[in-house]
């Protein structure tokens, strides 16, 4: 006997089928799709907080940062650069804001590439240019890592009481960059400095002297003319060199027709420049001989007279 099947029945239960199959396929999709993304939300999040936490616990310190001058229009940074974090550390990025006579500049380097692994120290030498830059006024600068942190450029400030505020007076000077400059119509050559303790008779000079302002009462020095630089030679008696503090525009040019009173910030550095009265060389009757050189500081402090006199490097002249 012969079964007649009814296929309307047959297809809906293969439709029907088909649909659970659809149905089913299409709810693990969604599923798979959100576990994906919740999964990768979850991790952004953990790294998120990862490259928060890192940033937080990292740790780099600098010293001994130098500012000096080797070309027209560049500043070069000498710094000592330490991770003092628990993470590895990189440097991307330095600037530098250079401050002149009521005019600020700044310039940056983004070419950096300095890595530090923890208590890792690293000595590093950093160009910057700056447009129309000069020894005069003063420095300062920060170094930017590729986590974004922003790390100040710190000058190694050695401050003993005994030998400044409470001692001598209320300013110090730069032994290790004191300069000069020969001087050539009135003008100075900024990117051609020499170290002051050999100088040439016979050839004018100008001589430059990075100096600090750490009064204990934090007050503001301003130097008058009358300041100035005088050497002493022990083996012709009675013999002397004088040079007069002067000022010296962002061009190198020496103002000689007037001077102007030059300040001094509590904490803030300065090249004050000194040239000689008269005849700008030192004579040449005294090559071969050592010189005492002292620093006389003449002015006001908060509108008080002050006075200091700084007995503090000695010089050579040859030929």
């Amino acid at each position: 006997m012969l079964v007649k099947m009814n296929n309307k029945g047959v297809s809906s239960v293969i439709g029907s089928i088909f649909l659970v199959l659809t149905v089913l396929l299409v709810s693990s999709s969604v599923f798979l799709l959100n576990l994906v993304q919740s999964a990768r939300y979850n991790q952004a999040v953990q790294d998120l907080r990862q490259t928060d936490a890192d940033r937080f616990t990292e740790r780099i310190g600098t010293s001994y940062a130098k500012y000096s001058i080797p070309e027209a229009g560049t500043v070069q940074v000498n710094v000592t650069i330490s991770n003092e974090g628990p993470v590895s550390a990189q440097i991307i990025t330095a600037w530098v804001l250079w401050v002149a006579e009521g005019e600020t500049k700044y310039g940056y380097n983004t070419t950096l590439n300095i890595n530090l692994n923890p208590a890792q120290t690293l000595p590093a030498t950093i160009p910057v240019a700056i447009s129309g830059v000069s020894s005069t006024g003063s420095f300062s600068g920060w170094l930017i890592t590729a986590r974004g942190n922003a790390i100040s450029l710190e000058k190694e400030q050695i401050v003993v009481h005994s030998q400044v505020s409470e001692g001598i007076g209320s300013v110090m000077m730069d032994f290790d960059n004191f300069k000069y400059y020969n001087e050539e119509g009135g003008v100075l050559n900024f990117s051609d400095s020499k170290l002051a303790f050999t100088v040439h008779s016979g050839e004018p000079i100008v001589f430059a002297a990075f100096l600090s302002n750490y009064d204990l009462k934090r007050r503001t020095l301003t130097l008058h003319s009358h300041s100035l630089l005088w050497a002493y030679f022990p083996k012709s008696p009675g013999t002397k060199a004088i040079w007069d503090i002067v000022n010296v525009d962002s061009n190198g040019t020496i103002i000689e027709d007037t001077y102007t009173p030059i300040t001094l910030a509590y904490g803030e550095s300065k090249w004050i420049f000194f040239g000689k009265s008269g005849e700008n060389s030192i004579s040449v009757a005294l090559k071969y001989q050592s010189g005492a050189v002292n620093l006389i500081l003449l002015g006001k402090i908060d509108g008080q007279d002050y006075g200091q006199n700084l007995p503090f490097v000695s010089i050579y002249v040859t030929d």
